[in-house]
């Protein structure tokens, strides 16, 4: 699981860009909107950097 708390918007999409061997422009829009609708849904909460 990627949202562990510690790590940032954009390290969840390195992680997958990589993990997919994808362009992190290419996956930016889905992983945002995928965290936006979580914490809608409560799932989440994203915080601003510390």
């Amino acid at each position: 699981m990627l949202c562990t708390g510690s790590a940032s918007v954009a390290d969840i999409i390195s992680q997958i860009a990589e993990e997919y061997d994808a362009d992190e422009d290419e996956i930016r829009a889905d992983v945002v909107e995928l965290l936006e609708e979580l914490e809608g849904l409560g799932a989440l909460e994203i915080a601003a950097p510390a």
